[in-house]
């Protein structure tokens, strides 16, 4: 109770504060502020002190439509004019920005090379109000500290009341009434404008219904008596809790291709049997978490790499042009992706300190209680709220007496054999000259351009066809049964797809806020560290956002500018500038990770619980220290030795070793392993 108390209080404080954020002018001025980095449909406010990327002034007027009044750009606003409130990344004032068909980018040269376009660098730096002409904006200006403030409430919040769904919520609401400056507006646009924008994304629908759907797959086949019979042949070969939880791994590397379908997959399948041989749940969500995102992000060919090798691009395809000898040896992006996998500390390690850990038969902090809680036959935590509903965990099958294997496997191979040839088909009529390709070549391609959310619905609804037909062929279920058991599954998903729904909600906040362009100016920066530097930026990023897509989108460009430009700042030859390059590409890949990982606002920490059937504050609770532990390791192995040109297999080696003995030394057998 003195909890709740203490989060209430903190929550009526920082409402209090908020709803006093002012206007920065009560009247509607003649220019608006955009930039790329805002949800579709947000507002625009402006972030002290943060750092801003395609940052657009736009000339606005009134425009009569149809009788209807419009705020318009103003296309016969052009030529120079005078600009305050913005600095460029060399800390020197932009004093005019140029108007083209009424808008203007702001650009600068800090840190241009010779020869090169001003818009190379279109980065800016918020010191004051933005006026332009002597005029104000319409975006409202708000403290750094707002920024940060919705995620810290959320975490805290989420720890102190053990409520995550209402703490996620609670940080929205701050948010939007920091976003707003006003109490009750803030409190009806954080549902009619940003909970209909959460929804209001496709890939996002498609995600929460491959989920729901996904539920009804696990659902059939627990009723048919598939997963029973898989369970009870796993037992009848001398299983032990390390061979479930070994499964458990290995399943999470084979399943490769995307980082959603394998925690909703991996933890969905092995759920009964790591029940079976007394897992408790939070090790198993932990193996799905640590698997999922680690292997889909160095997997040459994955969801993740079209995404990754783009980003890349973006930053060589301009350089290259500028800079013909420098980084002679890589012509593609995709050239430097290969190269920086194994400076991806964080990934490796953590796939590597799972496999020590299930091996060794051994475990610390809160996990190695949850598993000793485990062989005494208690799952879950003594109040615990898992995201699924306990009615998937007592399904019962609906013939005792005929248990067959392949009612479930089946279904899951469907569905991971749709996704695997989906992604194939669905991309490869977008990759240009394929026919000439190899086979290697063509798969990353094709997997590269597919929309993985149209096929993870194919594949759900393949997966629910096929486990249709194996109930209703067999005459195992009744045309009635099989739909019942079909809703209960869908229903046992809700509860985690409103999780997850807050979470995109207060990431799209924070993108808003710009939270991460805040962080980005606290931080400086050093050619040797920079490795170092990116990593940790890049977790506190993914962190307090919970999103490692929108740190790599933000970070990939300033890592590899920032070691270009520091690296020619020292003199750095190719020999010499290709290993911290490289080393800090990896370094925020690896921390965006690192910080998903941490994070209880992570779309794909929420997934492994849900898939895990676990409580979510006790996966974060359990994960945290084996996070840090490799996480630690990774910095002071990894990315401190890498930014003085230390081999990236020396790290490796050494990284292995150490957490080698952790697991040995200060992990302790549970009474689980023994079983």
């Amino acid at each position: 109770m003195k909890r709740r108390r203490i989060g209430a209080l903190l929550v009526i404080v920082v409402l209090a504060s908020a709803s006093a954020v002012p206007f920065l002018q009560d009247t509607e001025p003649p220019f608006d502020l955009a930039w790329d980095g805002v949800a579709k449909g947000m507002p625009f406010v402006v972030t002290e002190g943060a750092r801003y990327r395609k940052l657009q002034i736009r000339r606005m007027i009134m425009v009569e439509r149809k009788g209807v009044l419009k705020r318009e750009v103003d296309p016969t606003y052009a030529g120079k004019k005078p600009v305050s409130g913005l600095l460029d990344d060399d800390g020197n004032v932009i004093a005019t920005v140029e108007f083209v068909e009424g808008v203007a980018t702001v650009t600068s040269t800090a840190g241009v090379t010779s020869g090169e376009e001003p818009d190379r660098n279109p980065t800016c730096h918020v010191d004051g109000p933005v006026m332009v002409d002597g005029e104000a904006t319409t975006a409202r200006q708000i403290s750094g500290f707002w920024s940060i403030a919705p995620a810290i409430i959320a975490i805290l919040l989420a720890i102190l009341l053990r409520e995550v769904l209402l703490a996620l919520l609670l940080g929205v609401w701050v948010g939007v009434i920091a976003i707003e400056g006003d109490l009750l507006a803030g409190t009806l646009r954080t549902f009619d404008r940003h909970l209909i924008g959460a929804l209001g994304d496709a890939d996002r629908l498609k995600i929460l219904v491959f989920s729901c759907l996904l539920g009804g797959v696990v659902a059939m086949i627990s009723r048919m008596g598939g997963v029973r019979a898989i369970v009870e042949a796993l037992a009848q070969r001398g299983k032990t809790p390390r061979a479930a939880q070994l499964t458990t791994w290995v399943s999470g590397i084979l399943v490769f291709f995307d980082d959603y379908a394998n925690a909703l997959l991996v933890g969905n399948t092995m759920r009964p049997v790591s029940d079976r041989f007394r897992v408790s749940r939070e090790k198993l969500a932990y193996l799905v978490d640590s698997t999922s995102a680690p292997v889909a992000c160095i997997a040459p060919v994955s969801t993740w790499i079209a995404a990754e090798v783009g980003y890349i691009d973006d930053w060589l395809d301009p350089f290259k042009k500028t800079n013909p000898e420098g980084l002679a040896d890589y012509t593609s992006g995709y050239d430097l992706f290969l190269d920086s996998i194994p400076y991806n500390f964080y990934p490796i390690l953590a796939l590597v300190f799972g496999l020590f850990v299930v091996w060794l038969r051994r475990d610390f902090g809160p996990m190695a209680k949850a598993e000793v809680r485990a062989a005494g036959g208690k799952l879950h935590v003594d109040g615990a709220r898992p995201l699924t509903s306990s009615d998937m965990d007592d399904t019962e099958p609906v013939d005792p007496n005929r248990l067959r294997w392949w009612n479930g496997a089946l279904p899951i191979a469907t569905l991971v054999l749709t996704v695997m040839v989906g992604l194939y088909l669905d991309g490869i009529g977008g990759v240009k000259d394929a026919d000439s390709m190899g086979t290697i070549e063509r798969l990353r391609a094709a997997y590269g351009k597919a929309s993985s959310y149209n096929v993870l619905l194919w594949a759900s609804a393949a997966g629910l066809l096929m486990a249709w037909l194996l109930a209703l062929g067999q005459r195992l279920m009744s045309l009635k049964d099989a739909s019942e058991t079909t809703v209960r599954g869908i229903k046992a998903m809700i509860m985690a797809c409103l999780v997850l729904i807050m979470a995109w909600m207060l990431g799209d906040v924070c993108k808003t806020m710009n939270t991460a362009g805040w962080l980005i100016e606290r931080v400086s920066f050093s050619f040797s560290m920079l490795p170092l530097i990116m990593f940790l930026l890049a977790g506190v990023i993914g962190f307090s956002t919970g999103s490692s897509w929108s740190t790599m989108i933000i970070l990939i460009p300033l890592a590899m500018a920032y070691a270009q430009q520091l690296g020619l700042a020292e003199e750095a030859d190719a020999a010499t500038l290709a290993p911290v390059l490289l080393a800090s590409l990896g370094g925020v890949l690896a921390g965006a990770v690192f910080g998903d990982h941490c994070s209880p606002i992570s779309d794909t920490t929420v997934m492994s619980s849900m898939a895990s059937g676990c409580d979510h504050m006790e996966h974060v609770k359990t994960q945290l220290p084996y996070a840090l532990t490799v996480g630690t390791v990774a910095v002071a192995l990894g990315y401190l030795p890498a930014g003085f040109g230390v081999p990236p297999w020396v790290s490796l080696m050494a990284g292995a070793a150490v957490l080698f003995a952790v697991a040995r030394w200060v992990g302790r057998p549970t009474a689980a392993s023994t079983l």
